[in-house]
Parts: C-alpha cells; sequence; structure tokens
C-alpha cells in the first residue's frame, strides 16, 4: 500500500514429469518459501527455491537457484546447495555483492548458511554469539547504513516444534552486527 497498487499477470509454473532432472525449473511438489531478486549490476533475475531433492534417504531440502534475463520466464539452473537441510532463505544485497541467508539442519539451534551468490557450493556459517538465534526460522538479514558505517540486523524466529514451548513461528529474534 505504501508504494500503490501493482498488477502483474502471472501463471503457475509447468509441473515437473517425473523422469526430468529435479533441478528443472518447473514445479515439484513439496516446492516452498522462494525468493527473487533483480541483480541490477548484470540485469539479470535470480530465483531461489528450496525444493526436496534425493541425497541418499530420506530426501533433504536444499535450495535451488536459477537465474533468467526475464522476470517471469526463462529461468535456467544455476546451482544449488549439498549440505544440511536447508528452509527459510532470503537473498541478500551487502555492499557489491549478494549473498543468500539460509537456515539448516533439524538437529541444531542457530545454524545458517551463507552463500555467495551465484555460487552455492560453498558456503560460511553465519557465526552466533548465541545459540538462541532461532531453531531453523527464517534469517533474514537486513542491511542498514548508518552515516559512514554499516549494521546488519538478523530478525528470525523459531519453527513448530523449535522449542519446549512449542510456538509456532512464535518467538522472533533481532540481533545487531558492525560487520
Amino acid at each position: 500500500p505504501r508504494f500503490g497498487v501493482n498488477v502483474v499477470d502471472l501463471k503457475l509454473m509447468e509441473p515437473m514429469a517425473e523422469d526430468e532432472e529435479e533441478t528443472a525449473f518447473k514445479g515439484k511438489e513439496g516446492d516452498e518459501d522462494p525468493d527473487f531478486y533483480l541483480d541490477t549490476r548484470t540485469n539479470r533475475w535470480y530465483m531461489t527455491i528450496c525444493r526436496l531433492l534425493r541425497d541418499g534417504e530420506p530426501l533433504k531440502y536444499r535450495y535451488c537457484l536459477y537465474c533468467s534475463e526475464h522476470p517471469f520466464e526463462g529461468y535456467t539452473f544455476v546451482d544449488c546447495g549439498r549440505q544440511g537441510a536447508e528452509t527459510g532463505g532470503s537473498i541478500v544485497p551487502i555492499g557489491d555483492k549478494v549473498h543468500f541467508v539460509c537456515g539448516s539442519d533439524f538437529d541444531k539451534r542457530a545454524i545458517y548458511h551463507v552463500y555467495e551468490m551465484p555460487d552455492f557450493s560453498t558456503f560460511e556459517y553465519l557465526k552466533c554469539d548465541y545459540d538462541d538465534g532461532g531453531f531453523r526460522g527464517w534469517g533474514t538479514i537486513i542491511p542498514c547504513p548508518m552515516g559512514t558505517r554499516m549494521r546488519y540486523y538478523w530478525l528470525t524466529f523459531d519453527r513448530h516444534n523449535g522449542s519446549s514451548y512449542n510456538w509456532s513461528y512464535g518467538n522472533f529474534y533481532c540481533f545487531e552486527a558492525e560487520e
């Protein structure tokens, strides 16, 4: 509402056939948590989709990265995550680089992967001073210019069964960092 009303013509993704590559840019049952970003330096659109991938048994959610020169068509596969059980990701521009941050691993708290796009082959862990950074919750990093310095706010929350008090999406955390 702050910026007016926008109307966009959309269509559903074509469904994936059983014999297609699981990284194809088609709709697959279980797809979730997409994010969308225009890199103005390269004039390319990026989309991430969290998808159940075959990596042994059981299936694991991993992020797939796609790229296109158009916002709603022509996406090709770029890369995908290779470790953990990812979910809740956000594309975050910081300075002249673009990062992708997502939660990972059910058995640990405050485990987040930080990828430097467009390469998902390696990641850094988001380093937390406290283990109370949410249980595999959405990690949204917001860069905020403060004069000549940059501060970063990390907003996250717990997922269902993430704590003993079992609040689904109920516990919000906000951290501040200067690097």
